[in-house]
């Protein structure tokens, strides 16, 4: 049957319940199967995600350090594990430890206490993800670890989202990354697929919050995946493609609360490319002419994408910037060349700068949505 890698997001473990459907959807696969969980998140729209919580305590916020105790507790009681006390001695001793043990905790514990719901093996992820003293990934000693731990056991829950330094510190991956370790034990594993389980059917045509009319795509390039996440595609953390994609690997994206949709097929067998508009915030639109040289240095190292206005100016795009006017990047995949001064109208942006088959307009923060909606209605709904 294979090896199968799957990985659980926040939303898919916020709870006693989340916890009981992930076991299902375990359970279903049969065969080899090593499932990496990311920490819970967040119950509904008030809620705080787990890691957050953790960082807090990490602050010394005691109040943080209760709710994490009783969220942990209801879940453990929920599923007949008795109480978490001693999961919870050694989160609360490792909090103080350093910032990265405190945000690893979430997953170390939601990994424990899913390992023994279901009687599966727990490993930790310190055992299994290498990184060196800088923090760089190591591959090579990653690949090797994953592979004796899968000789020994045709099974396992691992923890998301972090790993070990040389000296048996804990380093973490950016936000997100569990998405990370669920890809590269795919990857070196050569497993049948990986699956990521996360509360979305997979990749949409763009944020269903802005755009309710937003379509489901059933399969999409690796090459155009990297390209939307980039773009703020919010459904994978775009580090975790190339190891999956590198070791042949199709990635699928599934939603744990309709396990039975399609989802999303992510493959370079994919040929097809998919319109999708996708936005990232946090620039400040800056002319090139007013950057001094060292502004100018420092914007390079950003990676700054530049625009020209529909006067001839030239802007750079700085994310974190201080100085300059905000403004977000809206990217329209999919945007046919003779369609793009009605898009430009449709928007009204500050800039415009093509890339390949993207269009991408620099637009006002306070503009996003509505040049979302525009370029969705126009790509996708073919509204004139």
């Amino acid at each position: 049957m294979g090896i199968i890698a799957m990985k659980f997001g926040g939303s898919s473990v916020a709870d006693a319940a989340g916890f009981r459907r992930v076991r299902r959807i375990v359970e279903r696969q049969g065969g080899r199967v090593y499932v990496v969980l990311s920490a819970p998140g967040k119950r509904h729209p008030n809620d705080f995600k787990m890691t957050d919580l953790l960082c807090r305590a990490h602050g010394g916020d005691g109040g943080a350090l209760g709710e994490i105790h009783l969220r942990f507790s209801e879940i453990a009681r929920a599923l007949g594990l008795g109480d978490a006390n001693g999961w919870l001695a050694e989160l609360d001793a490792s909090i103080a430890r350093s910032a990265g043990w405190a945000a690893s905790r979430g997953e170390w514990v939601c990994a424990r206490m899913f390992a023994r719901y279901c009687g599966m093996p727990f490993v930790d992820a310190a055992k299994l993800i290498h990184f060196d003293a800088a923090g760089r990934l190591l591959r090579e000693p990653t690949q090797r670890a994953i592979r004796e731990m899968a000789a020994r056991l045709p099974c396992a829950v691992i923890p998301g989202f972090y790993g070990s330094l040389p000296d048996g510190e804990i380093q973490t991956f950016p936000r997100g990354g569990s998405d990370i370790t669920g890809a590269l034990l795919g990857a070196a594993l050569s497993a049948k697929r990986y699956e990521n389980w996360t509360d979305v059917d997979g990749l949409l045509s763009a944020d269903p919050a802005v755009c309710p009319r937003a379509i489901h795509h059933e399969a999409v390039s690796y090459r155009q995946m990297r390209r939307l996440s980039l773009a703020g595609a919010r459904v994978l953390h775009p580090d975790c493609l190339a190891p999956a994609q590198e070791a042949g690997v199709p990635t699928i994206l599934k939603n744990t609360f309709a396990p039975g949709n399609r989802g999303t097929y992510i493959s370079d067998r994919v040929q097809a490319q998919v319109a999708c508009v996708c936005h990232r915030d946090g620039f400040c639109a800056v002319p090139l002419e007013q950057l001094g040289a060292d502004a100018r240095a420092v914007a390079s190292a950003l990676a700054a994408q530049t625009f020209v206005s529909a006067q001839g100016e030239a802007l750079a795009a700085l994310p974190g910037f201080e100085a300059g006017r905000p403004a977000c990047i809206v990217s329209a995949f999919g945007l046919n060349a003779s369609e793009l001064d009605a898009a430009r109208a449709d928007v009204d942006p500050i800039a415009v700068r093509l890339d390949d088959d993207c269009a991408r307009f620099l637009v006002p923060s306070n503009r996003v949505r509505n040049a979302v909606s525009a370029l969705h209605e126009r790509i996708i709904e073919k509204v004139p």
